[in-house]
């Protein structure tokens, strides 16, 4: 077993926001990682062998329309972590997840990270109030791109511009929520942190 990670290298804002305990030993089963430019971590249908928690850069989800077209739906950076829907216990990835933004990531396989969240009650909480917030992030950004369709908005508004989910304690504000600019979190799961840029569109990866 490795060392515990120096605080100096985490730089996940979702990692920094477990308890220590459990963060050290979570980061006890990983490596850090450069991530490059255009790298496929996963492709549709693949098992997700591994989880990714950038600390630089991002990776790009993408969807394929056909065989000549295809759409990025959703972006993950220093805020989150690529595998998510193991919290789901879904292990096929549905989309593809690529480097868009190269830099670096803690990457823990995927059975030493479900081992750590079965034997982890603190863990699994912190998880699901990160998966909370990304289902209230989805139906904030449904509503607005209901509402202000993209000829009616050329600039960013900031329609949700600050969001709590009720009867919980994960708190996060989104400052200019819509496209064309990426919505940037300020606040995840009760506790400030520095703005990272992420993708106004997030899906649960």
């Amino acid at each position: 077993m490795s060392k515990p990670a120096s605080p100096a290298v985490i730089r996940n804002l979702l990692l920094e926001a477990l308890p220590r305990t459990n963060r050290e030993r979570l980061l006890a089963h990983g490596e850090h990682v450069p991530l490059a430019l255009g790298e496929v971590l996963c492709e549709p249908g693949d098992r997700m062998r591994h989880v990714f928690f950038p600390t630089a850069g991002f990776i790009s989800l993408i969807t394929r329309v056909d065989a000549a077209r295809a759409l990025e739906v959703g972006r993950i950076g220093d805020e989150g972590v690529l595998g998510l829907r193991l919290m789901l216990d879904s292990k096929v990835a549905p989309l593809l997840a690529v480097v868009q933004g190269p830099g670096t990531a803690w990457r823990i396989k995927e059975a030493q990270f479900c081992r750590e969240l079965a034997h982890s009650l603190p863990l699994r909480r912190a998880f699901n109030r990160h998966l909370d917030v990304r289902i209230h992030q989805l139906a904030l950004t449904a509503v607005c791109a209901h509402f202000h369709p993209s000829p009616a908005r050329p600039r960013p508004c900031r329609c949700a511009s600050s969001s709590a989910i009720p009867g919980g304690s994960s708190r996060f504000s989104i400052d200019a929520a819509c496209w064309p600019r990426p919505a940037r979190v300020t606040r995840l799961i009760g506790r400030p942190t520095p703005v990272s840029s992420v993708s106004p569109a997030r899906v649960l990866v």
